[in-house]
């Protein structure tokens, strides 16, 4: 587990999302959908989409940016519990509960282990 969600953790460019999104897989739940693809590098990394414009979400940029600290934080928390994986998280609705959007997150961490062991 680290302490720090550092610039190489995260997905920054519009080509690396294009690239995770062109060939990735799927994984949908309740609040979350999740494109994930294998890279090469020695770390999984992550980037997040918080749409404005969609009517479950609020317009509210402070909500907006506390869902994507919320989703920042469970992966770096559990990040170890991922292969070698670029991932894009797309938050589709809020929830209330802390407890509530860590357990949909770890059950797609699982998913996406289970996956790329097979």
């Amino acid at each position: 587990m680290s302490h720090s969600f550092s610039h190489w953790q995260r997905l920054r460019k519009r080509k690396e999302f294009d690239q995770v999104f062109a060939n990735g897989k799927f994984i949908r739940s309740q609040l979350y959908h999740c494109c994930y693809t294998k890279n090469h590098s020695n770390t999984s990394r992550i980037g997040i989409i918080v749409k404005k414009k969609d009517r479950n979400i609020i317009r509210n940029a402070v909500t907006r940016n506390y869902e994507k600290r919320v989703v920042k934080e469970i992966f770096r928390t559990h990040s170890d519990r991922l292969p070698q994986v670029d991932m894009i998280i797309i938050v589709k609705t809020f929830s209330s509960s802390f407890s509530k959007k860590k357990d949909h997150l770890l059950a797609i961490f699982d998913q996406i282990k289970n996956e790329s062991t097979k």
